[in-house]
């Protein structure tokens, strides 16, 4: 997994993103996120977020705990009903 950073910080929020620059998120001081997720190259650098020829997909999170408990039980039960094999070749 791509190491994560620490891009800007305020007295509000955390900005992180990994090395690729392709997963930014905005932990904000209310415990929401802005997660943002670029792809076909670009990054948070190269991109802003509200630009709508932006390549990037975005979520706005508050209970962000519960939501990657739900992924993660999303994920196994895929890998489980699918196969090992065809559920990680979806995600190579």
């Amino acid at each position: 997994m791509p190491e994560l950073r620490v891009v800007r910080q305020t007295e509000y929020c955390v900005d992180f993103a990994n090395e690729y620059g392709d997963f930014f998120v905005t932990a904000k001081w209310d415990g929401c996120c802005h997660i943002y997720r670029y792809y076909n190259g670009a990054t948070f650098e190269d991109k802003r977020p509200d630009d709508p020829n932006s390549e990037s997909d975005y979520i706005h999170i508050c209970d962000l705990r519960e939501f990657i408990s739900f992924l993660t039980e999303v994920a196994d039960k895929a890998e489980r009903i699918l196969g090992f094999e065809g559920y990680e070749a979806r995600n190579e």
